[in-house]
């Protein structure tokens, strides 16, 4: 005998609140509906979804669900799940493997995956430390600071080990130049030298 037909619009909003703002699985959802009386298949349920239009699967092309993982993974230090629940709270529905995804296709990576990207997100690293030092905008930061910086400001993620390193060797270079450098200009250079000693290496 086939089951009789169950009118889900009463649940309607909280459905969609459930799958689109809380992440939770149609399973899920069938469980709840089990608890306020509602017994229906998982068919009935998908068919109902995709007749309202509850799907995730258009979130990774929605560029104001990209800006604002663009905005989040570059400010902050969240990771997929709070970025997801960040976003479901001000309404944008993606998932945390969703926001995977969207990094993964953009190179937002939070840590290099073979040696060729190590090597070149170091080398990315002391070339933006050495330009931020030559135009005065870290000096006397630290470590963490100019890590900060870095992911605001050039959307770079700069492992602090690179970070200490490209300062150390910015400072050893400074040291060496200032060291062969005419007395006057060994002065002048003091306040610089000063400042780059105060970044925290």
């Amino acid at each position: 005998m086939p089951r009789t037909a169950v009118d889900l619009s009463k649940f309607r909003t909280q459905i969609e609140r459930r799958l689109l703002v809380h992440h939770h699985t149609q399973k899920d959802v069938l469980n709840w509906l089990k608890t306020v009386g509602v017994s229906v298949t998982i068919d009935q349920l998908k068919a109902r979804c995709k007749e309202w239009g509850f799907s995730r699967r258009g979130a990774t092309t929605d560029p104001a669900v990209l800006e604002q993982v663009h905005d989040r993974f570059h400010t902050t230090t969240e990771d997929d799940s709070t970025i997801a629940t960040k976003l479901g709270a001000q309404g944008l529905s993606i998932s945390a493997r969703q926001v995977k995804e969207l990094r993964l296709q953009h190179g937002w990576r939070r840590r290099a995956g073979t040696d060729e990207q190590v090597k070149e997100q170091r080398a990315d690293t002391f070339q933006m430390v050495q330009q931020e030092l030559e135009e005065g905008t870290i000096r006397a930061y630290g470590r963490e600071l100019v890590q900060t910086h870095l992911r605001i400001y050039h959307a770079h993620r700069a492992c602090e080990d690179d970070v200490r390193d490209a300062l150390r060797n910015l400072i050893l270079k400074e040291l060496r130049r200032v060291s062969q450098a005419p007395k006057k200009e060994k002065e002048m250079a003091n306040t610089s030298f000063v400042a780059l000693i105060g970044s925290g290496v």
